[in-house]
Parts: C-alpha cells; structure tokens; sequence
C-alpha cells in the first residue's frame, strides 16, 4: 500500500480473525516481530515486576443491577436510561452484575474509599 491508498475496513480484520488465530499466522507474526527485536539488542532478560491498575470501568453504578434481575422496561419519559433509586441497597459483586459492562466490579482503592465500578489491569 502507498501512502495515498486508503486503508482496510476494521470489518476486514473482524472477518479475517479466526482464519489467522486458525493457521497462526498471528504467532508467527509476534514471534518474527520478537526475533527481529533481539537481533537488534532491543530484548532483556532482567526480572519485571507487576503493577495492578484499577481501571475505571465505562459503566455507571446504576447498571449495576441484581444478576436475578430483568431488565427494567423503558418507559416514555426517560427512554434510553431508565430511573433507578439505588438508596439504601446493598450491592456486592457475588449478587450485581454491571449491565452495560459485565468484566467489571465492585472495587474500593483504599480504606474509606467509594467503591467504584472497575477492572483491574496488569501491565
């Protein structure tokens, strides 16, 4: 491709993807990519270490719903977000799931800290 050329539809890569995860070509991509990296010194065998991120999730507490729970039926005055009075439930991660974001969870930072909806992240 030239510079001019307009690039791929991200369904181009959608559609293609379990074709390379089947004959993994992906593997073989990151492993020519690591091989070059060595050979250019890029590489090291020092130990790491792990730092766990809360990632603020993109969903709001009040997605935060009871896993028993239908889904609450839209009403004509408030269509795409339906009220919901959360004053004075009790929520806890074995019992809620987040509507609109099912990885996250209930998290606190620290003592005496809101809980925030999260993921927690490794790099």
């Amino acid at each position: 491709m030239d510079m001019l050329q307009p690039g791929f539809d991200a369904s181009t890569f959608v559609k293609n993807r379990r074709r390379l995860l089947r004959h993994e070509a992906a593997q073989q991509f990151f492993d020519e990519v690591v091989l070059q990296a060595d050979r250019l010194g890029l590489l090291r065998d020092a130990h790491f270490g792990v730092d766990g991120t809360l990632i603020e999730a993109a969903a709001g507490l009040t997605s935060f719903r009871p896993k028993d729970e239908a889904s609450p039926a839209a009403s004509p005055d408030d269509p795409s977000n339906p009220t919901v009075d959360l004053h004075g439930e009790r929520r806890a991660n074995a019992t809620h799931v987040s509507r609109t974001d099912p990885e996250a969870r209930l998290t606190r930072k620290g003592k005496c800290k809101e809980a925030r909806l999260g993921s927690w992240a490794t790099r």
